[in-house]
Order: C-alpha cells, then structure tokens, then sequence
C-alpha cells in the first residue's frame, strides 16, 4: 500500500493499479469506490486534505486530493466520458501490443509518444458523470472560514514536475481578480456600514471588529457574473463538480466533497458543442475537453484556473457547515442551563436590555422547517422585531444587531430593502437559456442561512413591477418556505428552510410569524458594543456559544402524550373561558412552536408543563406590547 502523503497526492495511480489488477472486463470500478471510502472513513486521512474553499489554487497539485464544501447552485445533467480507452503505438496493425487505459476521474485522457488512442475502438467502454455547479457557501461567516483556514493541513510546496505541476494563471486572470465588481456599491453606504463596522468576532474566539477571513483574499476568486454567485461581491472559489455515482444531490443543497483535482488549462478553450466530453493528451498535446454537454458561454467555458474541475471520490450532504462540531449528527452534545444563560446575557444586551425580545431572538435563532403538512411548513420562526425607530436608526443599532449575530451562527446575509435593491436587483433565480446557466438572486439560500431584512432602510417611492414580484418572493418564503424559480415557460417550486428576521420601525409591510415590539432599557448603541465585547472577550465562551446555537437547533424534540394532554386542556379551557374567542387553532399552532424552541433551548428534548409555562408567558407579555388592531 503506497504511503498516506503518496497516494491522497497522486491518487491516480491508485486508480490504476486497481485497474490492472481487475481488468478492464473485472469489479475495477466498485473495488476503487470501495478502497477510497475504507480510507476516507480514517479521520487522520480527512485531516490532511486541504479545503479548496480556504487554500489557494496555485499552492494545490494538479491530480491531488482536496476537500469542498459548498452549494449546489445549478445542475447540468450528464456528461459522457471514455471510461476504458484503448491506446496503440504508430504503425500497429494488430490489437496484441494495444493496452486498455482508464479515463475514470480525468477530463483529459493521455498516452505516450509515438502511440494513437482510439476512444471508440472494440474494447473502449464510455461511462456517464453527473456534472453540477457548485460555489463556496453562500452567506458563510467569516467565524467560521477563519476556523477551517487554522484546520488547514501544512501543504508542501507544490513541485515543478510533470507529476504534480504547479498550477499557474494567465496574467490577464490575475488582472481580472484584483477587480472589484460594481455591484456591491449598490446596495447603499448600510451594506458598507454593516462589513466594515459592525461588531463581530474572527477566528475562534475573541471580539472585535467584523473583517473579511483570510481566505476571502487567498482564494483565487473574482467577483464578475459570470460566476454566478448569489450576492454581488461575494468571493470564492466555484467549481465544476462531477460525480460517477448517482447521488441524490439537490439544488441549493450543502455538501462536502472529497475529490480529485483537475485544471487543465485546455478545458475551457477546447470547448464546443462537438468536441468530445473528455480530452486526449497525446505527445504533450491535448485534443478535446469538457465539450459535449453544454453551449459555448456554460459553465465549462469557464477556464480551469478560475472555475477548477473536481471529480469526486465522495459527495455527502452537510447537516451542518460548524466546524467546531463534528459532522456526525448522532453524536451528543450536552446543553446546560449556564451556555443558556450565558446566551441569554448577550441577546439581552442585544436588545437593549429588552429580556423579552431576547427570549423569542433566541427562539429565531434555533427555529428550522421539521416538517411540512401539506401547505403547513411546521417549525419555522419568521420574526419582526419592531420599534427600531429614528434614533436607535441612526446609531447603527442593525448594523450592531447582525454583526453580533453573524459571530454566532454559521450563515448569515445582511440584506437592507432600499428602494433600488427592491426594483433593481435580482431576488429569484432564472434560467438563461442562451448560457444554458441558472442565473442565481438573492434567495438562492442553503439552509440555515438567517436571512437579516432591513426594512429601516425603506424610502419614500414608487415599487415598480419588478420590484412588488421581488417582495412577493421574499413574503413566499417568510410564509411558505419556497421560492418560485422562473424558468420562462415555467416555474419550478424550490423548498427552503431560510430563518428570516425583519427589522422595522412600525409593523413590517412583510409577513411574519410573530411581531416583538422592541422596548429598550436604553438606547445607547455604544454601550451595548463595550457590553457585548466583554462578555465574548473569552475565546472559549464563544465557541461554547457556537456550539450551543448548533447543537440546540439539530437536537431531537417529542411531545409526549401526557403534554398532548395538558396543551389540549389548555386550549378547550381558553375557549371556553372566552365564549370561543380565545386562542384560536393558528395562534395554538404558534405557541406549540414557541414551545418547542424553548425546551431547545434549555437542551431538554421533551415538553414539560413549566416549560409549557413559560412558553405562554412569552406569548402573553409579547402580544400584551402590540398597540390594539385597528377597526378599520
């Protein structure tokens, strides 16, 4: 067995040892998918591959094993390939001095001088690949790009060998990442305001002022269109992920990948609708490449050094993107009442010493889509946090609000709703038929992604049509978790599972699932930030923190039937004690979930009747704040 460093460096050899020992007729196929995932189950083997998302390109080996994680953003269907080829020196007449090769994970096929390949001869087998397009997380926090970047393994400097050539880009590719799109300039100073300002924490610990990690510059990125990311300046590296197995990958879903990496430079540039799918090297020379499967101007235009081809050896969705909780869900992870109060000292100081608002802020942060009963999406928490009026406006209070925020969960996107974001930006995703590429928007979100809605930001003016189909969007999947992809001739039902929070100064003009009025102790915004800063200045009291939000939310919940009981008591007896105006089916719906986050966030797993208490209690107190329907 070759050496760990030896074969996650150059796992193509691999592949074709176990070709030659099966055969090109043998179980070649299912013996690699077998060796490479006996090996992949060895934590110390994952440890050592370097994440694409924080390692830059030009430190990476062509043919060396990485690991991606990232968001499916657009499915291109199949892709044919020379699975077995066969290669014979010039002159042969006969097939004995012939020798079959594999093209398994390649997009370019080889052969030595003074030999031919005939892809198509008799014993040449052509296999198909799933190819998708995938990008670096969306709304990622910067939190937790800088804990992956202090996991990345030492890398060796990259030989010059033909073996393991280091990969270099055109100057003119250079030129093109040191540009800064214009398009983030769009979204007005609040955006600017809210990266360049607003109070967060980088690495694992430790408070400070919110700055891009590391890999956000190291990674060979650029922010033009053509790579296709949800949200202007966005930064990262796409790729062009290819599949051998039929995996049941879906749209916007967040996977790992362990793969072998490829960027010829010839891939994009041998493009065309009828080049072969997989190239030929022959004397130094390449014929073909990534053609076959999609329009000039695709995907696989893109060249190789900006948008890298990675042939997976394994593809498994992410329950979750915390890399400081291990990936396996089963796993424990113990919740105490101290972590609990620990959070609640800093959303209490968050809202302005407004306990309450920290009380259903907190249930926000744990709410996720469990289940969906027809039109019924159960377990999501939209909020409407109201009350942020002029002066708490004026003091930066959202900008400090999702700073503090996206220090502590996963994903995150701040997304003020400006007159000019609502009528001009892009908001749900289109498919471009000409570029055969789905057009990502706003709302192309993985799940988990809090979604922050300023509506602060809000002017006088005329909402255009576009911009009243964008608000529709956006109310769709505060309501109904979805959101509806135009396809031009059709729309296709996207499911998501994205928490969204509106701040607003009256009650939203968007829907919510519930409406906490905000009502501050102080207002002083400045304070608030010293306060916040002290309580996280313990690198091990925001990981724990980390920990807590993640864990609380993935944690199993049950009702047992004794509760069923209770709460179905409570509810005959608030009926009966109104004359059946009390609570009705929706608003006990609404308390059910009320309920649950909160024995969540309390680490239980079952509903108990003081937590069954206190969950009432916060409902009572927040509609006791609303000002009283009006009887128009």
């Amino acid at each position: 067995m070759p050496g760990l460093d030896d074969w996650t460096l150059q796992p193509a050899e691999v592949v074709q040892r176990i070709f030659e020992e099966c055969g090109a007729k043998g179980p070649w196929r299912e013996r690699i998918k077998e060796h490479f995932e006996e090996e992949l189950k060895q934590p110390s083997v994952l440890e050592k591959l370097p994440w694409l998302n924080e390692c830059p390109l030009h430190q990476l080996r062509a043919g060396q094993l990485v690991r991606y994680r990232c968001m499916v953003q657009d499915m291109l269907g199949k892709e044919f390939f020379s699975d077995v080829y066969e290669v014979t020196p010039d002159g042969a007449s006969d097939g004995c001095s012939s020798r079959l090769l594999p093209g398994r994970y390649k997009d370019v096929v080889q052969c030595g001088p003074g030999e031919n390949i005939d892809a198509s001869g008799p014993n040449s087998q052509t296999g198909d690949r799933l190819v998708y397009y995938c990008v670096p997380v969306p709304g990622e926090t910067d939190w937790v790009k800088q804990v992956y970047q202090e996991q990345q393994p030492h890398l060796a400097p990259a030989s010059t060998s033909s073996g393991s050539a280091r990969l270099k880009r055109p100057a003119v590719e250079d030129q093109a990442e040191s540009m800064e799109t214009e398009e983030a300039e769009g979204e007005g100073e609040e955006r600017k305001k809210v990266r360049g300002e607003g109070w967060g924490a980088s690495g694992s610990g430790g408070a400070g002022p919110t700055t891009a990690s590391t890999s956000s510059t190291s990674t060979t990125s650029t922010t033009t269109p053509e790579l296709n990311f949800p949200f202007p300046g966005m930064k990262g590296t796409p790729a062009l992920v290819k599949i051998y197995e039929e995996e049941s990958l879906t749209l916007n879903q967040v996977i790992e990948v362990v793969a072998i990496l490829s960027v010829s430079p010839h891939l994009a540039s041998s493009s065309s609708p009828s080049s072969s799918s997989i190239g030929v090297e022959e004397e130094g020379g390449v014929i073909g490449g990534d053609g076959d499967m999609e329009t000039p101007g695709g995907h696989s235009a893109s060249p190789a050094s900006l948008v890298p081809r990675l042939h997976a050896i394994l593809a498994r969705p992410m329950a979750h993107t915390n890399p400081l909780l291990p990936a396996d869900t089963t796993t424990t992870t113990t919740i105490t009442t101290t972590t609990r109060d620990t959070m609640m000292k800093v959303l209490v100081e968050v809202c302005l010493g407004d306990s309450l608002a920290a009380e259903h802020l907190l249930c926000h942060l744990l709410s996720s889509v469990y289940c969906r009963q027809d039109v019924t999406v159960i377990g999501k928490y939209a909020l409407n946090l109201s009350g942020v009026d002029g002066e708490l406006q004026a003091a930066g209070y959202t900008p400090f609000l999702y700073g503090v925020l996206s220090s502590l969960v996963t994903q995150a996107h701040y997304l003020p709703l400006t007159l000019d974001t609502i009528n001009k930006r892009v908001f749900v995703p289109k498919k471009d038929y000409q570029t055969d590429k789905l057009v990502s928007g706003y709302l192309q979100l993985p799940q988990h992604t809090h979604l922050l809605l300023d509506e602060t930001q809000l002017s006088e003016g005329q909402v255009d049509r576009a911009g009243m189909a964008n608000l529709t969007a956006i109310g769709n999947v505060i309501t109904w978790q979805k959101v509806d992809y135009d396809f031009q001739f059709h729309t296709i039902e996207q499911l998501t599972n994205v928490p969204v929070l509106v701040m607003s100064e009256g009650k939203s003009m968007l829907p919510s699932d519930v409406e906490v009025r905000l009502q501050p102790r102080e207002k002083n915004v400045e304070l608030a930030k010293a306060r916040v800063e002290a309580l996280l200045s313990c690198p091990s009291t925001l990981s724990l923190l980390r920990i807590y939000l993640t864990a609380a939310r993935l944690a199993p919940y049950t009702l047992t039937e004794e509760m069923q009981k209770v709460v179905q008591d409570d509810f005959m007896e608030s009926r009966k004690d109104s004359g059946g105006e009390g609570l009705s089916a929706a608003g006990l719906h609404s308390l059910l979930v009320v309920a649950r986050l909160v024995t969540l966030s309390y680490g239980e797993t079952q509903l108990n009747r003081d937590l069954w208490e206190t969950a009432k209690k916060m409902e009572t107190e927040r509609k006791a704040r609303l000002p009283p329907p009006s009887s128009s």
